[in-house]
């Protein structure tokens, strides 16, 4: 969607195409329009969609080869006599439906499909894209780990200008750390943690000391940084009940429940002041993704933000932790490195980890 160089007069302008096909049923469209201006300002805004069903064959239906797209951009921008400068912001959404019958699970599978005259999977004609599909958006995807830490990682988008971007992550703060000490504390240990949120449901956050906490030096750096229950454990518990002064124990569990929100929200929005990032997505995994009045809180102060749980997109939560050390393993065994200097802030990528094999 790169915009061309406009002509310096008042102006308004535009296109619109119109394309169908027979064989999947398929339509698209494209629309853009432009305003220029006599001081060589313009403004252009461009949309693409696209919508194709499943391709056919004399006989048969490809199942499952459907496509659907829409994509959207808006320039800003100024010609002038030996220059030109522009804005272009862009939205790209894309789902290809990939041939069912492609994908085999056994030697008999296989067999079958070389056999057949059909393909192995011939199912009713539709315009849905269907696992098994490749999904693309032009949008950063943020992955929040909500254990006794809160950590961040920013994936880029798997295409577009920003597909070569290095993955970022850092230590956000307390999650579930004060919380859990917090708990111990009111309840004489026994209740370890705040099950399902039950307690910090019935208590009511002091927003004016979660803005005072939010001015400490470590929720002012800039990432990398990384931090810890050394940092965030019973001696901070500590001063925080102390500045809470009478509260009750339901009104500080739910003041350090939407803490930790709180602090996730100024570090994603200092993300779109210092680095113009600014994801669309978040994705919570870890115990904190279990209270609901930590993801309520998190849903309140992150507006804008789609908020999803990993285990709802193939990763379980329990399994998430066993997933990541076998792959660590893996890349141990190949030589791979497996940290990422841009997360952890070390001078060069390294292998991790020591094999020990059995006398």
């Amino acid at each position: 969607m790169e915009s061309k160089a406009h002509s310096a007069i008042d102006d308004l302008f535009g296109k619109t195409i119109l394309n169908a096909t027979s064989n999947n049923n398929g339509l698209s469209l494209l629309s853009s329009l432009t305003r220029s201006y006599a001081n060589g300002t313009y403004i252009k805004a461009q949309g693409t969609y696209k919508n194709y069903g499943d391709s056919r064959a004399p006989d048969y239906v490809l199942s499952n080869t459907a496509l659907n797209e829409n994509n959207l951009s808006l320039t800003v921008g100024k010609n002038e006599r030996q220059n030109e400068w522009k804005l272009l912001l862009s939205v790209f959404n894309n789902e290809v439906g990939i041939l069912r019958s492609s994908h085999v699970g056994s030697v008999r599978d296989l067999y079958q499909a070389i056999s057949s005259e059909t393909p192995r999977v011939v199912a009713a004609y539709s315009h849905d894209v269907n696992a098994p599909k490749q999904s693309n958006h032009h949008l950063t995807r943020a992955l929040l780990n909500l254990g006794g830490i809160a950590n961040l990682t920013l994936i880029p988008p798997g295409s577009g200008g920003d597909r070569h971007t290095a993955v970022l992550g850092w230590d956000c703060g307390p999650a579930n750390s004060l919380i859990d000490l917090g708990m111990r504390h009111f309840t004489n240990g026994a209740q370890p943690f705040d099950n399902g949120g039950a307690m910090a449901a019935q208590g009511r956050a002091d927003e004016g000391w979660i803005q005072r906490w939010l001015q400490e030096d470590y929720f002012q750096l800039t990432p990398p940084k990384s931090t810890g229950r050394e940092c965030f454990g019973q001696d901070d518990l500590n001063r925080r009940l102390l500045q809470l002064g009478g509260a009750s124990a339901a009104d500080a569990i739910a003041t350090l429940t939407a803490f930790p929100a709180a602090v996730v929200a100024q570090d994603l929005e200092h993300l779109r002041q210092r680095r113009g990032i600014a994801p669309i997505e978040l994705i919570t995994a870890g115990g904190g993704s279990q209270n609901p009045v930590l993801i309520d809180e998190l849903r309140r102060r992150c507006r804008g933000l789609q908020l999803d749980e990993s285990s709802r997109l193939g990763v379980p939560t329990a399994a998430r932790e066993a997933l990541v050390f076998a792959l660590l393993a893996w890349w141990h065994h190949k030589g791979h490195p497996g940290n990422v200097p841009a997360v952890t802030g070390a001078r060069r990528e390294a292998v991790l980890g020591v094999q020990v094999n059995p006398a």
